[in-house]
């Protein structure tokens, strides 16, 4: 009895040791990685006054929300393709952010966007897409000011997470843009936040066609004709057509971004409010 006592408790402390070395490197391995490839500068600022938040995402509920939602309230966010829909001008959103590596391939693959935007706003993009503007001088408008904002995930020693959140230095996986909108959003010092459009109900639509290949009816909101079955690709450079265990792998890791932003809310004292209808997010408050 004694014996199988002492090989519990080594067995134990070895799983302990090697979760304490895995941490360690992982640590470590983030911490290169900052301080080679980015600037260490959180340019996320605090806004004054802030209270409410609204971030507008794109799924094809929110065609159904717009004329229920109160724009004198508060400050907008909006995310990737918004501009091609008439409210874009309407609305004029403070904000709008990026996060798809696909925007920052030419200088062209923006350029319909910045085109849209006639008022005073903030676009925000993932430090590697901000250094590629800038080699590409892109964005050179009186009217849109670029915020570039650090999107790596960390996995190293918890005590220091909520740390690097707070400096900006990281935050949960970017899966998907609405993780760094309500990430940066938090950080921004809002109070309260809501969501509209985040359907995220991709899984009831995909598909395998007769090559074996993952298919997808990706619908947004802003939608005039009927969206056709294609392939999912990958946003890697060489767009890869997504196999089926890897886009379940993406997507549970997108949930659980949701989860880690919530708990980052709650740390940080901020509401989140999911208005989505029949949204698949399970991390946050519905009303």
């Amino acid at each position: 009895m004694k014996k199988k006592k002492m090989k519990k408790i080594l067995k134990k402390t070895i799983k302990s040791i090697l979760s304490f070395i895995l941490k360690f490197f992982n640590t470590l391995k983030f911490l290169t990685f900052v301080v080679v490839k980015t600037d260490l500068r959180n340019h996320i600022q605090k806004v004054d006054g802030a209270g409410l938040m609204t971030i507008l995402a794109n799924g094809p509920s929110l065609k159904d929300d717009l004329d229920k939602i109160d724009f004198t309230k508060g400050d907008f966010c909006v995310v990737n393709d918004f501009y091609k829909s008439p409210w874009y001008s309407k609305i004029k959103p403070k904000y709008h952010v990026l996060a798809d590596p696909l925007y920052f391939r030419t200088d062209e693959d923006i350029q319909p966007f910045v085109d849209a935007v006639k008022w005073k706003m903030k676009l925000f993009v993932p430090y590697y897409g901000w250094k590629k503007m800038r080699i590409l001088n892109k964005i050179p408008t009186d009217f849109i000011t670029v915020v570039p904002y650090h999107s790596v995930n960390y996995h190293g020693f918890e005590c220091l997470r909520n740390w690097l959140y707070e400096k900006g230095l990281s935050m949960p996986r970017t899966q998907n843009v609405l993780v760094p909108s309500i990430f940066n959003t938090i950080n921004m010092g809002y109070k309260e936040i809501l969501i509209y459009g985040a359907d995220h109900s991709w899984t009831e639509s995909i598909r395998v066609n007769n090559d074996n290949q993952v298919c997808l009816t990706d619908s947004h909101f802003y939608d005039t004709e009927q969206v056709k079955l294609l392939p999912w690709r990958k946003a890697s450079p060489d767009r890869a057509v997504y196999k089926m265990h890897e886009i379940l792998r993406d997507l549970a890791q997108m949930f659980d971004s949701y989860h880690q932003i919530r708990w980052y809310a709650d740390k940080v004292g901020c509401k989140i409010i999911n208005r989505t209808k029949r949204s698949y997010i399970d991390a946050f408050e519905r009303a």
